[in-house]
């Protein structure tokens, strides 16, 4: 019955998964793992919003995985029944209309203790700080996606800057930093365990990051920047992002209009790691005045 509610109107992708415990209302070895509902908002219409019965995911024990891409979802009912999913590992929000409510509150307080994913990039441009207060709880949290946002009722909650420390991956990409100056600062706090950090496109409306005591210790290996420089560009800045790391692996700089005397010299003589460096669609014009040491592919 759960299966036939959730499946009216949608495209949907149900994955099942073999399990030697008992599956909600099915009791058998095999367990539904994995739903991916979207396309909902095809079939409504991008002005109207959805608002899904989140106790209906609930039936499905053994649910790791919840795709809910695209489906204009502007808020659940009984919404926090969604931190009975103890096993739930990835959570996908993204293409929503999610307002205040849009998260349960019981995350906070380590409601979904499995949770490592979760995507919320392209929320109609609207991130507020009581939607993001919901991950605080989450400290086994490792890949967050906020990109294509704006927040828009002022700076991240102070109790994110934990939540950001267990990240390995972030994605801000074309997100809007103009009402949240503490970001930088989360970033600086996260960077001990953060291996992939997307920038490209963000409006880094600040002259320079703040001194992070934790740089010299971190394993980020993929930097993106590309397009992070176009409106507003610092040399303070674009130093303080890419110098200092000591394992970087691949660094995109494309789009951001730099000259020859702008690419600082610390981005080859601090990482001896760097294999793939983008620089295509800027204004360089003769040499790149350094070595490239190791780096396998200047593009």
């Amino acid at each position: 019955m759960a299966l036939l509610l959730l499946t009216t109107g949608w495209k949907m992708t149900v994955v099942i998964g073999h399990a030697y415990l008992s599956c909600g209302l099915f009791h058998s070895t095999y367990c539904v793992v994995s739903i991916s509902l979207f396309g909902k908002r095809d079939v409504q219409g991008v002005g109207n919003k959805w608002y899904p019965n989140a106790s209906l995911f609930t039936h499905f024990e053994e649910l790791q995985s919840l795709y809910l891409v695209g489906n204009n979802i502007g808020g659940w009912i009984m919404l926090e029944v969604l931190c009975e999913l103890r096993n739930l590992e990835a959570l996908y929000l993204g293409g929503n209309s999610l307002d205040d409510g849009g998260l349960p509150r019981c995350l906070a307080r380590c409601g979904l203790p499995s949770l490592r994913v979760i995507y919320l990039q392209h929320n109609s441009f609207n991130l507020s700080a009581p939607l993001l207060s919901a991950l605080c709880g989450l400290r086994n949290l490792r890949v967050l996606d906020l990109s294509h946002n704006v927040l828009s009722n002022g700076s991240l909650p102070p109790c994110m800057l934990d939540t950001f420390s267990s990240l390995e991956s972030l994605s801000l990409w074309n997100f809007t930093f103009e009402q949240s100056p503490n970001l930088l600062t989360a970033l600086c706090g996260a960077t001990r365990n953060l291996r992939k950090l997307d920038l490209s496109d963000s409006n880094l409306n600040v002259e320079r990051i703040p001194p992070c005591p934790q740089q010299n210790l971190s394993s980020l290996a993929n930097l993106n920047l590309r397009g992070t420089f176009t409106k507003n560009y610092s040399t303070a800045l674009l130093k303080g992002l890419i110098c200092g790391w000591k394992k970087l692996k691949v660094l995109d700089l494309r789009r951001n209009g730099l000259s020859d005397e702008s690419l600082p010299s610390c981005l080859f003589h601090n990482n001896s790691m760097l294999e793939e460096l983008y620089l295509s669609s800027n204004n360089l014009k003769g040499s790149l005045g350094f070595s490239i040491g190791t780096t396998n592919a200047v593009i």
